[in-house]
């Protein structure tokens, strides 16, 4: 029933069709994303997302020493659902393999995971931004997410 209905709102939501693109974000997460966020543009650019998102470290410097600290406190919501959809597209996108594969070598796996969702929320602001679908997606699996979505609805 509250599947259904969530299904219902997402295949009314364009912004929800057009985050669906990007690997690892189905229309249940892509409608968290949507609804969290909201209008796109009260976030001028792409950093200012990332950190309102929480998915980017806190910095402590004085003179010419640097710190990377913890992660910011940002919205818990995407935050973890963009972890999630993180660990589906380091797997299965090739762009994203390949950054979390470079990434991996010098940090942890958690490390590494959280540098694909900061890389995946950037490239979600240019695409809800812009209005365009994820370049690097996989059509047939594009298609079978909006059939799952509208069979959802009936």
């Amino acid at each position: 029933m509250i599947g259904q209905r969530i299904a219902c709102q997402a295949a009314q939501n364009e912004s929800v069709r057009i985050l669906m693109s990007m690997t690892g974000i189905d229309y249940f997460s892509a409608m968290v994303i949507a609804s969290e966020i909201g209008d796109i543009h009260r976030f001028d650019t792409p950093s200012r997302l990332v950190s309102w998102a929480g998915l980017c470290p806190s910095v402590h410097q004085s003179g010419s020493s640097l710190y990377m600290g913890r992660m910011k406190q940002g919205n818990k919501k995407v935050n973890w659902i963009l972890t999630q959809a993180a660990q589906t597209s380091a797997r299965t996108d090739e762009r994203m393999k390949q950054f979390y594969q470079r990434v991996v070598r010098r940090y942890r796996h958690s490390i590494a995971i959280t540098h694909v969702a900061n890389k995946m929320i950037i490239i979600i602001w240019h695409m809800l931004t812009n209005r365009t679908l994820y370049n690097e997606r996989k059509q047939n699996l594009y298609d079978a997410k909006l059939k799952r979505m509208q069979s959802a609805v009936r």
